[in-house]
């Protein structure tokens, strides 16, 4: 009727064979696991029987397999231990190789999904940041039209200090438009207008 060592076996340093057959042992806990290795350690003689239990290989007992295989505990008559899987019931005639089987049915995907994630994100920041680069100066120009549109609240003003900015407009000419430019457009702009204009000839003298 045993269904685990649940008893203390650290003062059994002598111990020689522990016969647990036929019970109903599905697995071994990790307090077992590790009371019974710090005995194999001082006593190399240790032999433990597990035959006819209902050994369960899966998930759960992913721990309990692997001890079976790095064990330092004789386990007597182990090739003809059975053990109940997902799918059906083997015999454990090669341990590490049935650890190795559960191994990748457990597998976690949380790390490589993890990951995925992790490459999809950086993958999307670089897209738009690609994106705001190539489009850097629209962008700049939507924001500073939107800026004069809701915060400059006297974009007409000739006061410069409510102004966005010093001029409204730059004037490119040829020098043979000199007089037109100085005489006529000017005047007309600015004084009837209230137009600030940029002219390199006037304004971007030293």
């Amino acid at each position: 009727m045993i269904d685990d060592i649940n008893f203390k076996l650290s003062h059994m340093k002598k111990l020689m064979f522990l016969d647990l057959r036929n019970n109903r042992i599905s697995m071994l806990s990790k307090y077992a696991m590790n009371g019974l290795d710090s005995i194999a350690k001082m006593n190399t003689n240790l032999t433990i029987d597990l035959g006819g239990n209902n050994l369960v290989c899966n998930c759960d007992s992913l721990s309990f397999v692997k001890w079976i295989v790095d064990t330092p505990t004789y386990l007597h008559r182990q090739s003809e231990y059975k053990c109940k899987t997902s799918q059906n019931t083997i015999i454990l005639r090669n341990p590490k190789e049935v650890f190795k089987t559960i191994q990748k049915e457990c597998m976690s995907y949380g790390g490589l999904i993890i990951g995925l994630t992790i490459g999809v994100l950086m993958f999307i920041f670089i897209l738009c940041g690609g994106i705001v680069y190539r489009y850097r100066w629209k962008l700049r120009y939507i924001y500073y039209m939107v800026k004069v549109k809701w915060y400059d609240p006297e974009p007409h003003s000739d006061n410069k200090d409510k102004r966005l900015y010093m001029y409204d407009a730059f004037v490119s000419y040829a020098n043979e438009d000199d007089t037109f430019v100085h005489n006529k457009l000017l005047n007309n702009l600015e004084k009837n207008g209230g137009i600030q204009l940029c002219l390199h000839r006037r304004n971007f003298l030293p």
